[in-house]
Parts: structure tokens; C-alpha cells; sequence
């Protein structure tokens, strides 16, 4: 596994790729491991990156009956020994809220005890951008904003209106700045968006250029996470296939991404 240069310099070591436990089974949880150093120092950074987390469904009943912390069991020493620790949220945190007009088989909810659980797993920023954390409306959103703050848990992707929800978030670990942008390709089902009122952050090829080469001006090394992908299909689609995701990497880079993720997958994809 080689390194490669990028600017502010740093170089990436891609540790392992798809750590699979049972956790998988609960959660879809795979998990990245970069290291980000200078080149010119003995310095590191290591990203721990996980998929999406679902808090409802089955998975609730398993949480039920073995603690909120139990999915986490088999990765807690992993995401500890990381300087940071990323996931995609999948399920707002609330004790209510009114759920929007969609299948309702497809609405997620998780209890605030899970807030408590993820910082106790050990991770540190978790992005909102993707197409379940208005399943409950801005209420449902309000709340999880407001439960992972007192649990010291830094989110992005998600805010009190289309513009905070497109602010990156920045971390400051061993001496370097790490950026996070996070962006969901999926619109919120059911929610009526108003520009004034809470929000995810939907990709627009319009803005993307310019909030990426604002971002990367003011950290080391930027981090950005795509909410992307047709789920239960077991081979990429046209739209997810190789070709497509290496022209948005080419782009995302282009203006300073240093690292790309996406999420969005229920199980591991063939080919």
C-alpha cells in the first residue's frame, strides 16, 4: 500500500479496508483506517471511517435487549486507538417529533440514550447528511443536534437551516487541522424544505466547488463525505459504477479534497 503526496503535505496510508464483525450484521459498519502525517514531521493523524449507523428496526430490538452499547462491542478498542472517529448517522436521536408522509417502514428513530453510546464507543464526529435524518422533522433534527452537542459529539451535514447544515466542521488533532463537508445525494423523503428552517446538506454541482476550495483554505487536509448508492443491490449500478465515482473523485480533488467517502450501503457490494 503505497503513500501518496497531497497538498498541505500530507500523505495517506490506507491501514485496512472493510473490518466485517458482527456489528455488520447490526449496523452495516465497515471501517476505514487512514494515517495522515506531514512530510516533513514525525507527527500522525489516523481517520477512523465508518458507513451508516441505523438505530431503529431491528437493530433497536438487539439495543433492547443488550444495551445501547452492544453493537459497538467488537470496533470500541478500534475507534479509541483513532484520532478521529467518523460515521454517517442514519436515524435521528429524539424522544419525539412528528414523522413526514412517507412509508412507514422507512422511517428511523433512535432513543437519546444512544448519543451516550456513540461517545463511548469513541466517535467523534458523525455526519447528518443523508436522506433519514429528517424522518421526523425539523423537531426530530433539533433534538439530535442538541444530544450530540452534551455528548461532546461534533456533527456536520445537518443544521438549523441550509446554510449551517453546508458549514464544515474542523478538528484540530497532533499538530494538523482536519476539515469535514458531508453532502446526501438522496433527498429527505417527506420533508418540506425551506431555506430558513432545519436542514441537511443536499449536493448542487453549484456550490460544491466553492464551499470545497473554502474549506480546504483553512485546514491541512479535507475530508468529504458523499451520502451515495442504491441499496440491497448486490452489484453496482450505472450511476454508483467505478467509472462515475473516479469522475466525482476527479472533481471532488480538483478543489482540494483530500480524502473521499461514501456511504450509503446496507451490506458489502460485489464487483
Amino acid at each position: 500500500m503505497g503513500e501518496c503526496e497531497i497538498s498541505g503535505g500530507y500523505g495517506i496510508r490506507p491501514y485496512c479496508f472493510v473490518f466485517a464483525a458482527v456489528i455488520l450484521v447490526l449496523l452495516g459498519l465497515g471501517l476505514l483506517l487512514f494515517s495522515a502525517a506531514r512530510s516533513n514531521s514525525n507527527n500522525t493523524i489516523t481517520l477512523a471511517a465508518a458507513g451508516d449507523i441505523l438505530l431503529d428496526r431491528g437493530v433497536r430490538v438487539q439495543l433492547e435487549q443488550h444495551g445501547y452499547e452492544y453493537s459497538y462491542a467488537w470496533v470500541k478498542d478500534i475507534l479509541h486507538k483513532a484520532d478521529i472517529a467518523f460515521a454517517n448517522l442514519e436515524s435521528p436521536l429524539a424522544a419525539g417529533g412528528t414523522a413526514v408522509f412517507k412509508d412507514r417502514t422507512l422511517l428511523f428513530r433512535g432513543d437519546l440514550e444512544n448519543a451516550a453510546a456513540l461517545k463511548d464507543a469513541g466517535f467523534t464526529i458523525l455526519s447528518l447528511a443523508n436522506n433519514h435524518t429528517m424522518d421526523y422533522g425539523s423537531e426530530g433534527l433539533s433534538s439530535t443536534l442538541d444530544v450530540l452537542g452534551s455528548s461532546s459529539i461534533l456533527s456536520l451535514g445537518g443544521g438549523v437551516n441550509a446554510e449551517e447544515a453546508r458549514q464544515p466542521v474542523y478538528i484540530t488533532s497532533n499538530g494538523g487541522v482536519i476539515g469535514f463537508l458531508g453532502y446526501s445525494v438522496f433527498p429527505p423523503e417527506g420533508y418540506v424544505s425551506f431555506p430558513h428552517r432545519e436542514e441537511i446538506a443536499r449536493v448542487n454541482i453549484e456550490f460544491l466547488p466553492e464551499e470545497i476550495a473554502k474549506a480546504k483554505r483553512s485546514c491541512d487536509f479535507l475530508v468529504l463525505s458523499f451520502h451515495w448508492g442504491r441499496e440491497y443491490d448486490f452489484f453496482p449500478s450505472e450511476q454508483q459504477g467505478e467509472e462515475i465515482l473516479l469522475r466525482l473523485q476527479k472533481f471532488s480533488q480538483g478543489f482540494g479534497t483530500s480524502i473521499l467517502i461514501r456511504e450509503g450501503k446496507g451490506h458489502l457490494e460485489k464487483g
